[in-house]
């Protein structure tokens, strides 16, 4: 195996790019002030968060099977390249459409570091080691959540909104050069025939998906026949392309991975849990502003919990998939996040911090555990030659029940609010959503609109309670992953500063 300064030099390279990568996902949220007065245009204001989360979606398991077929070295270093001209762009932007365009160059790259840098971690390390590192990279995940808005508001008090992208730009080269330096990637490329085909369905087809939970119950309702039409293109676009991944010689989503149980459960459960973390993520901010005295201020920590219980256990996750059993480790981690969600949902008769401090960690904690156990249970089995491709199915699937849930819970809410706001108040309900949008940003601190903040905070606590639902769910079905458990194989000697990537040609001449 890889000496140890090997191995450091490259996992610093793939942390410094994970974090970089996640924390793009959170950073201009504080900035955003600052860049729609400056360039003058509230139109594509949304799109700025929204490009850059659909660009990553589609890229993950489009790059995470070029990986598999191409090496993770070389798709990594052109996933990185991206992210980083995508940044400097951005900072160079002078339109709100111009940075909405390149911050999806942005996400392309993203969607390309984060699962090649899991895949390149399962390559290198040996068995007994391959958790514990990549829980590593998950904790990367959480502690950018944490910082992403404030290091954004530093940047943008003390320099300008444009150095959140600048400082992309040598952190990421930095990356990119430990990368080349320490990791020497061999490998054994296949004569195959790319599924051209198969990308165009699947990029149509998710891109149908995510539009249609962007937009409906926002831009157009539920019922419309504009969201009608979305959906119905994505379905008949998702029917072709698995009707054409049967049949290609090198499918982008290979679909006897979903005949394993223990790998399609694995999914199932991570789109769930994904749907109850991206919906607290959402939802908690809010609320503070309503509850607390401090506000908006208080808005701006209050996560720090969540993410403390994420990142510790994360690490913990690591070891304890090592020694229980796959069921064991994933009930225990499903177990912390259902009573998380109902330490929430209890706020309606417990008003105190402790409570909503407490739910937060827990809930954290059961989402950490099961970040590097749903990696080992999908990846357990798995041929090398769907490595890369199955590292970019799991966060791809968290992320999608993340847009689903937010999107449904977030629909939801918005009708309790405004059943419960108009019966007490008077408001036509055609005002309830820009009264939504104002409570949000004020915290209610107007006493004539004190009412409807109050039954905005009760809206928001029953979205908990329901979300509690979701994660049964999610318990239940960890019933059925199996009880197997992590086997270490004998690892095969290597070079010191080589680690082979197999395939079944020798490599070509000036290969990277």
């Amino acid at each position: 195996m890889s000496t140890p300064k090997v191995s450091a030099g490259v996992l610093t390279a793939l942390m410094l790019s994970m974090l970089l990568a996640a924390l793009d996902q959170t950073i201009v949220a504080t900035a955003m002030p600052q860049i729609a007065s400056e360039m003058g245009d509230m139109t594509y204001y949304s799109w700025i968060f929204s490009i850059y989360m659909i660009a990553e979606l589609m890229a993950m398991p489009i790059f995470g099977k070029l990986s598999d077929l191409y090496g993770r070295k070389r798709m990594f270093l052109i996933g990185q390249a991206l992210f980083i001209i995508g940044s400097a762009l951005c900072g160079y932007a002078d339109s709100l459409i111009e940075l909405v365009l390149y911050r999806g160059i942005q996400g392309i790259g993203a969607g390309a570091i984060m699962p090649i840098a899991f895949a390149i971690v399962f390559d290198l390390f040996p068995a007994d080691k391959r958790a514990r590192m990549q829980a590593f990279l998950a904790a990367v995940f959480g502690i950018a959540s944490v910082f992403g808005p404030i290091i954004g508001a530093v940047l943008t008090a003390y320099l300008h909104w444009r150095w959140i992208f600048y400082m992309n730009v040598p952190l990421g080269v930095l990356a990119v050069l430990l990368l080349i330096r320490y990791y020497k990637e061999t490998y054994v490329r296949r004569h195959s025939m790319l599924d051209l085909p198969g990308l165009v369905l699947l990029f149509g087809s998710l891109a149908a998906l995510l539009l249609a939970f962007e937009w409906a119950g926002s831009s157009f309702s539920w019922l419309s026949p504009q969201t009608a039409a979305i959906i119905g293109a994505f379905f008949i676009l998702f029917v072709v392309f698995l009707r054409v991944e049967r049949k290609a010689a090198e499918p982008f989503i290979p679909l006897h991975l979903f005949s394993s149980k223990r790998f399609a459960i694995s999914q199932l459960v991570g789109l769930l849990q994904g749907a109850v973390m991206m919906v607290t993520i959402m939802f908690i901010p809010l609320y503070m502003q309503l509850a607390s005295p401090n506000g908006v201020a208080a808005s701006g920590y209050i996560l720090m919990p969540m993410m403390i219980g994420l990142v510790l256990c994360t690490v913990i996750g690591g070891r304890l998939v090592e020694r229980w059993t796959y069921r064991q480790a994933l009930l225990l981690a499903g177990l912390l996040i259902m009573c998380g969600t109902l330490l929430l949902g209890a706020m309606h008769v417990i008003q105190a911090d402790w409570l909503l401090i407490g739910g937060l960690i827990v809930l954290g904690g059961g989402l950490g555990l099961s970040f590097p156990i749903l990696f080992t249970t999908s990846l357990h089995g798995a041929e090398q030659e769907h490595r890369g491709t199955i590292n970019a199915l799991v966060p791809f699937f968290r992320s999608i029940g993340g847009v689903i849930g937010v999107s449904i819970f977030g629909t939801i809410q918005l009708h309790r609010f405004a059943n419960s706001a108009t019966g007490d108040s008077g408001v036509s309900q055609n005002d309830l959503q820009a009264i939504h949008a104002w409570l949000q940003h004020s915290g209610g601190g107007d006493p004539n609109l004190q009412l409807l903040s109050e039954h905005l905070a009760d809206s928001i606590i029953w979205v908990f309670q329901a979300s509690a639902g979701v994660a049964l769910l999610s318990l239940a079905a960890g019933l059925w992953i199996g009880r197997e458990r992590l086997m270490i194989p004998p690892e095969p000697q290597t070079s010191e500063t080589e680690h082979t990537h197999s395939r079944t040609h020798a490599r070509q001449p000036g290969e990277v």
